[in-house]
């Protein structure tokens, strides 16, 4: 799931902050929150907190958490970057969207945080016709449907 805040934080009409809410109950079924931020913006700790509030307010605050420090082109010599916490684990990532530096840090972390959550899965593929389509189960008892392809070398 994704939802754009920028426009939620400040002088939002309070029935509209809460249809915002209302949208955002699905984040409670997250694994893993991105919480991206302009790094460039003055006011960085107060949207952090306002965001967390909102959090807060709709039982969200417990999901695990990556900050997302976006717009480090707009920073005097800020180089892209992991921060990790105690454990070593990200739990924040400088980059720019814009110019795609830092990006392959964010994809770094997301595959750490996110390793003990995926479950490898497998599906038996026949070679008929070089494509099928086969039903099968994940490990975590999930029904899904493979569509394999295979091509001749």
């Amino acid at each position: 799931m994704l939802a754009d805040t920028v426009g939620f934080i400040r002088h939002l009409p309070h029935d509209l902050v809460a249809a915002f809410k209302a949208t955002l109950q699905e984040t409670r079924q997250a694994t893993l929150l991105l919480h991206v931020i302009d790094a460039a913006d003055v006011r960085v700790q107060e949207n952090i907190d306002a965001v967390n509030t909102v959090l807060a307010e709709i039982e969200a605050d417990e999901i695990p958490a990556l900050l997302v420090m976006n717009k480090i082109d707009m920073l005097d010599d800020f180089e892209p970057r992991i921060d990790r916490d105690d454990e070593n684990k990200p739990i924040r990532v400088w980059l720019s969207a814009q110019t795609g530096v830092g990006v392959p840090l964010l994809f770094q972390a997301l595959t750490e945080r996110l390793s003990g959550e995926v479950a490898p899965a497998y599906a038996a593929l026949t070679a008929e016709r070089r494509a099928t389509e086969k039903p099968f189960l994940s490990a975590s008892g999930d029904r899904k449907r493979v569509d394999g392809r295979m091509t001749a070398a």
